[in-house]
């Protein structure tokens, strides 16, 4: 934005110079058409409000961020980081007050050349920059609100689902064994570990160049992380096989193919959106906030995105060339379990007592259910359910309460067993 501001300063003070207000008889009356002392001291008011806006907004963007960690948790910081209705404030008024400057530069002493028009846009900017005022506060106002924030981060997690899990089009230039494959026996004997030589959170994994690798090398790699794990510098991140075609280069070029940083990215990690829905949800059941309405609100969008996973193949953990030969292994590969219990199980042990969860927690689980087509996804759903009801009977001490969660269950319990009669098998 500041570029375009300014690209708009010259653009406007060279028609300034090429044109006069009495030949443009449509704008002409509209422009500016004081002395240059006026001009000057218009750019310097609208200069001096304009970057004292910003502070202010600025001010503002820093409580929102303190009052959202404190209240939703330190990693939702990068959904806020990311909304572009205060950064383009924020722009908007740093981009007029870059404006105002470069006007004033060219300001001479005496009236023969006032820069009409670029006074006028400058006014025209202004009077913009108090109803984008306005926008940030309503946006802010309604950013700041629990649902509006669970659904920036449920968003998030569909695009990281349409990215991740598409179906049923693979990852361009990458190609999946249809079947189960298998390392040859000696494997771990002829093979050399790779260290990832940096400390951070593994943040994306370049599968087409480490298959380039494996072609031009003629390697096997087990790649012993993912896209969200942990590494220190001493942390084994792949296994490559024969180890006398690993050279150092070889086993450099295979770390520099998965990006570290300092914090997890939505990337290629599916699991981190689910669990920041999961760290607002268990923030709002502490003693402090006591907030179920917002830890059910993210259980239930949660289980809005296990539903559009419910029908998607989880991508093949073995992955071959052209030519069929096995190349990459992934070792711990994200599965169907694993998500349902990133999503179910930290919100369920810390619900306690609270119906409220308990029951949408059901709830969420029959939906998910509902969609299911193969039978074998019904397993961690069941065993969630399960759970459900056996943490209700021993927390909840109410019968009626308890007689709620049973119902919920039984609920789930026949679109389970309706599912199970007309899935899919494998």
């Amino acid at each position: 934005m500041l570029v375009v501001a300014a690209g708009l300063a010259w653009s406007t003070i060279t028609l300034d110079q090429v044109t006069d207000p009495e030949d443009l008889p449509v704008v002409g009356p509209f422009l500016y058409a004081g002395s240059t002392e006026g001009a000057r001291e218009i750019l310097g008011t609208i200069a001096a409000s304009m970057i004292t806006v910003a502070g202010v907004v600025f001010s503002i963007t820093i409580v929102t961020l303190q009052l959202a960690s404190a209240q939703f948790g330190p990693r939702v910081l990068s959904t806020f980081m990311r909304d572009r209705g205060q950064q383009a404030t924020l722009g908007t008024f740093v981009s007029a007050f870059l404006y105002s400057l470069l006007i004033l530069r060219v300001l001479r002493s005496d009236d023969s050349s006032v820069p009409h028009l670029s006074v006028t846009v400058a006014v025209m900017i202004a009077v913009a920059g108090l109803l984008v005022l306005i926008y940030f506060v309503h946006h802010v106002a309604m950013v700041i609100q629990a649902p509006n924030l669970v659904a920036a981060i449920a968003d998030e997690l569909r695009r990281a689902t349409d990215s991740l899990f598409p179906d049923p089009e693979p990852i361009e230039g990458v190609q999946r064994a249809p079947t189960q494959r298998v390392l040859p026996a000696d494997f771990e004997e002829r093979a050399r570990r790779v260290e990832s030589g940096q400390v951070g959170y593994v943040q994306t994994v370049d599968l087409q160049r480490l298959l380039r690798i494996c072609r031009e090398h003629d390697l096997v790699i087990r790649l012993d992380t993912r896209p969200g794990r942990f590494v220190g510098r001493r942390s084994t991140v792949a296994v490559a096989s024969p180890d006398a075609r690993v050279v150092d280069g070889v086993a450099a070029e295979i770390a520099a193919a998965l990006l570290v940083g300092a914090r997890r990215s939505h990337q290629q990690d599916v699991e981190f959106p689910i669990q920041q829905l999961t760290e607002v949800a268990i923030r709002a059941l502490s003693p402090s906030i006591n907030d179920p309405f917002t830890a059910s609100t993210c259980v239930e969008q949660a289980g809005a995105a296990l539903c559009e996973l419910a029908t998607r193949r989880m991508p093949s953990p073995h992955l071959v060339d052209e030519s069929g030969a096995l190349r990459i292994v992934v070792r711990d590969p994200v599965t169907w379990d694993k998500l349902v219990g990133e999503a179910f199980d930290q919100v369920r042990q810390c619900a306690g007592s609270h119906v409220p969860v308990l029951i949408h927690l059901l709830e969420s689980l029959a939906r998910v259910a509902s969609c299911v087509e193969r039978v074998e996804r019904l397993q961690p759903l069941e065993r969630e359910a399960r759970l459900v009801l056996e943490a209700a009977e021993e927390n909840v001490p109410a019968a009626a309460d308890r007689q709620s969660v049973r119902r919920r269950y039984d609920a789930f319990h026949a679109v389970a067993e309706r599912q199970r009669g007309g899935g899919k098998v494998g």
